[in-house]
């Protein structure tokens, strides 16, 4: 999946002719949407798996020279996990607002319209998680809350497509997550911290951006 996307926009920055440059002074205004589906079948045992992700963002910042640009973001995720043997069926569903701030730095490759950029972002996410559990002995339903904080850098890919328009393309990330999830009518509460590369479906956001 990734090697196509990454020709695409390639191919776009060889056969555009004007010219492409952000500037000390611009306002930068990004929006981006990622979308995954994955399934998994395990033979013998009968066991499938599958995972779909959705998430939007938006993004406003402001460069404070050529190569650099701080700014705010807000965005939403959605991730729906199933898990089924034969016998007893899970279905897990995550919904998560967020919230942050980011800094980015651009780097100019031989290519004059293409770019990389790395942003550093940190941002706060609130939800609900919902897990169903079916087997012969019924249906249960479980609803929590969900807190995340997520510090990191995100790598990106910009083509410049006008002076002032680019198409951008992010994926995989090296980030700290501290999410509690926590069941308000008990006394139920779990913290997980983790830091770690992260290159799986659910980083993978396509977008346009406007300079101005």
């Amino acid at each position: 999946m990734k090697k196509p996307i990454l020709m695409a926009l390639i191919s776009c920055a060889c056969f555009t002719t004007t010219a492409f440059a952000q500037q000390k002074g611009n306002v930068e205004a990004t929006g981006n949407i990622g979308f995954g589906v994955e399934n998994t079948e395990n033979t013998p045992g009968d066991n499938e798996s599958g995972q779909t992700n959705f998430n939007i963002g938006l993004q406003g910042g402001y460069l404070l020279t050529d190569k650099f640009s701080i700014g705010g973001l807000v965005g939403y995720d959605y991730l729906r996990s199933t898990n089924d043997n034969g016998n007893t069926s899970n279905e897990s569903t995550t919904s998560l607002f967020n919230v942050g701030v980011y800094a980015r730095y651009y780097v100019t490759l031989p290519v004059e319209r293409i770019k990389l950029d790395f942003t550093g972002a940190a941002q706060f996410g609130f939800g609900t998680v919902t897990n169903e559990t079916t087997n012969p002995a019924g249906t249960n339903e479980d609803e929590y809350g969900i807190n995340q904080f997520q510090v990191g850098v995100y790598p990106g890919l910009v083509v410049g497509l006008t002076e002032r328009l680019a198409l951008t393309a992010n994926y995989g990330s090296l980030a700290y997550t501290s999410e509690t999830v926590e069941d308000n009518n008990s006394d139920f509460e779990s913290t997980t911290n983790r830091f770690g590369l992260n290159a799986d479906l659910t980083t993978l956001r396509m977008g346009v951006r406007l300079f101005f």
